[in-house]
């Protein structure tokens, strides 16, 4: 099997923004950071994640488009996300 060190980080976290709502899953993983940066590369919002779920409310962002980049010790995510 595949340990949590083994797994590329592409495959443990997952990032949905659903209906203004950014949920983040971590699986396993602890000790983390989101970062929410416009297309300029301007850190809009940081947050704090715990292992397993994690829910963010957008609805202060301006509708357009964001990166939303996961930190942590074994690797980072980054994926866009479309705020209405």
């Amino acid at each position: 099997t595949i340990g949590i060190d083994e797994a590329p980080i592409d495959d443990l976290v997952s990032i949905v923004n659903q209906n203004g709502t950014l949920m983040i899953n971590v699986g396993e993983l602890s000790n983390g950071r989101a970062l929410i940066t416009d297309l300029q590369g301007r850190v809009i919002e940081e947050m704090t994640l715990q292992q397993g779920f994690n829910k963010f409310e957008l609805e202060g962002l301006a509708a357009g488009i964001y990166a939303v980049r996961t930190v942590f010790d074994e690797g980072d995510k980054t994926s866009k996300i479309y705020v209405k």
